[in-house]
């Protein structure tokens, strides 16, 4: 038997009727989204089943259609120009503008930010870190242009390793998740030492 939806599953109205367009209730402040598709003649059905056809763009990270007016288009187009293939794969600002009118009425609606959204910053992938041996790794490596500071560091690890008990686990590249790179290295940076304590 399926779960029983609840309010804590659907906890607004805006939530009740689903869609694959964009709306309003979809965005929580200034919402960054990527252009993954186009159609420049998408129909629409609308209430008593009447059709609509309207240029949409299909929103990656939002998994929704926006549909596009006038004035978004001219926004768009004068961060990418006229080419409908120059928007695919490029990323746009959405916000909800209460001021938007349709008609007489003041409805609010979905705009476009005239600014072309900042590139991503890339995370940098993380060392394997047990026990902070990963990262302390990492470090060596960042380093190894600087013999003195790298075998200090690695030493450092070492005398930890040690103190713990994990000693045989690093150099087996075990639960440290070290490489056997990572290990020779070692052994080149403390030599006689690492050899001894490996043994």
């Amino acid at each position: 038997m399926a779960r029983k939806v609840t309010i804590d599953d659907i906890p607004t109205t805006d939530l009740l009727f689903p869609s694959d367009y964009l709306d309003g209730a979809d965005l929580t402040g200034d919402t960054t989204a990527t252009i993954a598709d186009i159609e420049p003649r998408r129909e629409l059905t609308m209430s008593g089943n009447r059709t609509k056809v309207k240029p949409c763009l299909f929103m990656r990270e939002l998994d929704k259609w926006f549909v596009l007016n006038q004035t978004n288009k001219k926004t768009i187009r004068a961060m990418y120009g006229p080419e409908l293939k120059d928007w695919v794969g490029k990323r746009i600002t959405l916000y909800f503008d209460p001021e938007v009118m349709f008609g007489t009425k003041k409805t609010g609606g979905t705009r476009v930010r005239p600014k072309v959204p900042p590139v991503p910053k890339q995370d940098k992938p993380k060392p394997a870190d047990v026990n902070g041996f990963g990262t302390l790794m990492a470090m060596v490596v960042e380093h190894a242009g600087d013999k003195p500071k790298a075998t200090a560091l690695v030493k450092a690890a070492w005398a930890k390793a040690h103190a713990e008990g994990k000693l045989p686990e690093m150099v087996a590249g075990g639960s440290a998740k070290l490489t056997r790179e990572d290990v020779d290295m070692l052994h080149v940076f403390v030599g006689a030492e690492m050899q001894g304590a490996g043994e």
